[in-house]
């Protein structure tokens, strides 16, 4: 039975404490919330700390900033009299490529705190409690302090500046002092003035999953776990912006499976499917290769059968969303070889989107030309920066402030108005919420234009490149080997049964298999390829070849029976190949390509000439008709006498005369004694080998 890959990413949740409320169970802050040590305290920090919100996301002269988070004792003892205090970098940053230094290093960018603007957030904070603090400052060119006012930070030039919080505990080896216990930071434009234009930024809108495991049966919604919030969050957030579509056609057919069953699961899939049909009506639509396989895990060409068939199976999904075009491909590595290239443009496909952290030489523009063999493919590269912003955000007020930071200073280079394309990762599964805020940041910032992606197709080429040479594939090399595995098997029983539709079903599973996406499950994406494998093999196995031990001629020429067995359903055409293992003692004449109906056995009569008495060993192998072994070699040991016809008559002769004269002689006998007795029926002569035919291996071979 074939198994239906169709598997689930669970979604996880997000926790947001209101400020000043402590928690006494377990709360974690939002992933994707860097909290780093302080700038005096211990090597690892003592709590973890997130940013919820950063109000005005982009501040102007004479705004009040809040900045609301959550504190979370990630220790095993109480820490006391906790604070957070602001703090920001005077200098703003100078090039896009800093910001990854908040990761990466984030001690050389975070400035200083001014002590004035600090939040007491509570006296005791229990291990694992989680508490909620609340800055608010003044922002202003130059600061005036009166009495009462709010804490004013003074903030001159344009530009993007690197804020965070830090947070403070009491220091239990000397009372009334305090140490860090760690800090975060975010990203804050400034009076943003764009060297030019709006930045153009195109949204490629990933719609994609893991394929799914599936028995075959009609309740196939009781065994998916369907990831449908996030699925949900994907077709929803774009409404009618131009986001330009890339479907995997297999997650369609994973909805389409569900939404066939009955029950909750049901219903949400054909209303997912409703909604998807909805919103990309008269959109931008690219329907991916089926599955998103990982050619470059595979050699050219089985990459190259893939790529075949996985456009085979787009262009049908194509039919069922109204304007969806086929001939995109989206490495999940974001990169791909020369290799790869070739394999790709030979199956079809015209445009491949990589990503610009992989092309760090290539220049500016998001439109490249792609060398691929003789020939050359269209490639659009997303903008590192932006993917960065997406991949690592884990809650929307990262997302968001990240996204500003990147396009402000984009907008801000010389070049500032050159098109950028941004794109979720290949997948992406989100949070409701984190979904909603990209199209929200990205159609809302100020200095940036919303454009569809044929806006930047259009764009000339900025270079011409070559493919990587030492690309890393996505799956592990023992799952593109259980692939291949699989595919050699399907092309073995395609051509036992002459009908290359035969296996489409196993052909749509090793697509399955080949997926990316394995590389989050390795062990279960090779696991289920074996199975198949195993299940293929199966299928062979149906199809035999029987042989007795030993045969003889009773000549020097003469013909031996084999039977070919076919327990399939359907009907095989078969080769046998029979060598003689000694060819000059004995020459085997070949056997034509037969044809074994459904289940029937078919008798092979194998035509043989000896030159010599004796034993010879014949091997047979069953294979498919282009030369593919059906299971293991079988042999017999054939035995050649040198009679011949006349021998057989002269022995024959002679025997009926032994017979007449021993009745003549009992029959005389008799009469001498009285009595007439009938004389005995005479009993057939049996050959008994005095050894087995495997005992004649090495004899026979000579």
């Amino acid at each position: 039975m074939i198994l239906r890959l169709r598997s689930a990413i669970a979604a996880a949740g997000l926790l947001i404490v209101p400020a000043g409320l402590v928690v006494a169970a377990t709360a974690v802050p939002a992933a994707g919330t860097t909290t780093v040590p302080g700038p005096a305290g211990p090597d690892e920090p003592t709590v973890e700390v997130s940013i919820d919100r950063v109000e005005p996301a982009v501040p102007e002269p004479g705004d009040v900033l809040v900045i609301e988070g959550t504190v979370t004792n990630t220790t095993d003892v109480p820490l006391e009299h906790v604070q957070a205090l602001f703090r920001h970098n005077l200098n703003p940053l100078s090039a896009r490529a800093d910001i990854r230094l908040l990761d990466e290093s984030p001690r050389a960018v975070w400035g200083s705190r001014p002590g004035h603007v600090f939040h007491e957030v509570t006296d005791q904070l229990m291990p694992d409690a989680s508490v909620g603090y609340r800055l608010e400052l003044l922002l202003e060119t130059s600061c005036h302090v009166e009495p009462g006012a709010l804490p004013c930070v003074q903030i001159q030039h344009p530009g993007v500046y690197v804020i965070g919080v830090d947070i403070r505990e009491g220091d239990p080896n000397r009372p009334g002092a305090r140490v860090d216990a760690g800090t975060t930071l975010t990203l804050l434009p400034w009076q943003i003035e764009p060297a030019g234009e709006p930045v153009p930024v195109a949204m490629l809108w990933p719609v994609a999953a893991t394929p799914a495991i599936l028995p075959d049966g009609a309740d196939r919604a009781a065994h998916l776990r369907w990831p449908i919030t996030a699925l949900r969050a994907v077709v929803d957030a774009p409404g009618d912006h131009p986001v330009t579509w890339a479907i995997d056609p297999d997650l369609l057919d994973s909805v389409a499976a569900v939404a066939a069953g009955d029950g909750p699961q049901a219903q949400a899939a054909a209303s997912w499917r409703e909604t998807l049909l909805d919103v990309t009506s008269g959109a931008d639509v690219w329907m991916l290769p089926y599955a998103s396989p990982d050619f470059t895990a595979f050699p050219s060409d089985v990459a190259e059968r893939l790529a075949h068939r996985a456009v085979r199976l787009a262009r049908v999904a194509a039919t069922r969303v109204p304007g969806a075009r086929v001939g995109l491909v989206w490495p999940a590595s974001g990169a791909v070889s020369s290799a790869t290239a070739e394999a790709l443009g030979a199956a079809g496909y015209r445009t491949v989107v990589l990503s610009g952290a992989a092309l760090p030489g290539m220049g500016h523009g998001p439109v490249a030309r792609l060398r691929a063999g003789d020939g050359e493919l269209d490639v659009l590269v997303t903008d590192a920066g932006l993917d960065a912003a997406v991949r690592s955000a884990g809650d929307p007020v990262e997302l968001r402030q990240r996204w500003l930071a990147e396009t402000a200073l984009a907008a801000m280079e010389p070049a500032g108005d050159r098109p950028l394309l941004a794109a979720p990762p290949h997948g992406w599964q989100p949070e409701p919420e984190l979904a909603a805020e990209l199209i929200r940041v990205w159609t809302n910032t100020p200095w940036v234009e919303p454009v569809g992606l044929g806006e930047l197709a259009e764009l000339p080429a900025a270079a011409v490149i070559d493919g990587g040479t030492n690309v890393p594939a996505a799956l592990p090399d023992a799952n593109a080997a259980a692939v291949t595995e699989l595919i050699d098997r399907l092309d073995q029983y395609e051509n036992l049964v002459g009908d290359g539709s035969a296996a489409a079903e196993y052909r749509t599973e090793a697509l399955r298999t080949a997926s990316a996406f394995w590389r989050h499950d390795a062990e279960t994406g090779r696991a289920v390829a074996e199975e198949l494998a195993g299940e293929v093999t199966d299928l062979l196995s149906q199809v035999s070849l029987q042989v007795a031990p030993t045969v003889t001629l009773s000549g020097n020429t003469g013909a031996f029976p084999v039977n070919v067995v076919n327990h399939l359903d359907v009907p095989v055409t078969v080769r046998l190949d029979v060598t003689s293992a000694n060819p000059d003692r004995m020459s085997i004449e070949p056997v034509t390509i037969q044809q074994i109906e459904a289940g029937e056995t078919e008798i092979l009569r194998i035509t043989a000439e000896a030159v010599a008495n004796g034993k010879v060993r014949v091997d047979m192998q069953l294979a498919t008709i282009d030369g593919a072994p059906l299971g293991s070699a079988r042999h017999t040991i054939v035995n050649a006498t040198e009679y011949g016809v006349i021998g057989w008559f002269v022995i024959g002769g002679a025997a009926t005369l032994f017979v007449a004269g021993l009745a003549v002689r009992t029959v005389r006998g008799r009469r001498r004694s009285g009595t007439l007795s009938t004389v005995p029926a005479a009993q057939p002569m049996v050959e008994t080998p005095s050894n087995t035919a495997e005992s004649f291996l090495d004899e026979v071979s000579r």
